[in-house]
């Protein structure tokens, strides 16, 4: 009798684990599927980094120069900024989060209307492909190196070097 007594709590048990799971399951496809909502206003921060409706978004597996950055003659860390700006006017902006970094950004892979904003820096030569974070960029910089298009047309230092340069005094 005690074996017949557990199979509707086991029963109960699995169907309510289900729901639960169901439930999580609703809440991130809603957060990722809806979130930013169309029409957010947004602001570039720098080449990777922007902000999106009042969120701090860091773009996933690139990083672009630093704002104050120079690449021989060119001021890229500038030039740059104006690229993010430029793709980001592309259409309405969307992204997925992917996790958040040791900052409280959240750091996500955008669109701009039909656009991959984070491969499209990569592809102009704007940003370096993250391989600390994955390796999804690295042939897009591979082509635009040898395209020699932006960063890649001057002696150019890649970002994480010119941020522990600068924390170290050098």
């Amino acid at each position: 009798m005690g074996a017949d007594n557990r199979q509707p709590q086991d029963r109960r048990r699995r169907q309510g684990l289900i729901a639960a799971a169901a439930a999580i399951l609703l809440v991130v496809a809603l957060v990722t599927l809806n979130w930013p909502h169309r029409g957010e206003a947004w602001r570039v921060i720098d080449g990777d980094t922007l902000d999106l409706g009042g969120e701090r978004i860091r773009l996933f597996g690139i990083d672009a120069p630093e704002r104050r950055q120079s690449c021989g003659p060119l001021a890229c860390g500038t030039t740059a900024t104006e690229a993010l700006a430029d793709i980001l006017s592309a259409g309405p902006v969307r992204c997925t989060p992917v996790s958040t970094d040791r900052y409280g950004r959240t750091v996500a892979q955008c669109r701009a209307g039909r656009v991959d904003v984070n491969r499209e820096m990569v592809r102009r030569g704007m940003a370096w492909a993250y391989r600390q974070y994955g390796d999804d960029y690295v042939h897009d910089e591979k082509a635009a190196r040898k395209a020699r298009v932006g960063i890649w047309k001057y002696k150019s230092q890649p970002a994480w070097d010119y941020r522990a340069e600068k924390r170290t005094g050098n």
